[in-house]
């Protein structure tokens, strides 16, 4: 839950870090183990559920090296900015494509891009 828990909040951060004042913190994780890993690699991808302004949820599948499904979560985040209302809050969705793109493409524990 370590690993999905981590994934899910930086990809929250990345989607949004546009904002200085950004700030994101899990609020929900839950998931279940389906296969054991003992020993070597193992890769987590996060995707996005649904992106809003202040709630992200994330699914975050982990596989083995064999690409057995090891771990598959949800994850809750809240987006909120420290202390500032929000009608001064400049958030920018320009990026937004791109880094989707990134998060469900490559945002990984042993991430060789």
């Amino acid at each position: 839950m370590v690993l999905a828990e981590t994934l899910g909040s930086w990809a929250s951060y990345l989607v949004a870090c546009d904002d200085p004042a950004a700030r994101v913190a899990g609020i929900e994780v839950s998931g279940s183990h389906v296969w054991a890993v003992s020993s070597g690699t193992v890769t987590g991808v996060a995707r996005p559920i649904r992106l809003g302004r202040s709630l992200h949820f994330w699914r975050i599948d982990i596989h083995d090296q064999d690409n057995n499904l090891c771990c598959s979560a949800k994850l809750t985040v809240k987006v909120g900015a420290a202390g500032i209302p929000p009608e001064q809050r400049i958030l920018s969705t320009m990026n937004l494509p791109g880094i989707l793109r990134l998060i469900t493409g490559c945002l990984s524990c042993c991430c060789t891009c």
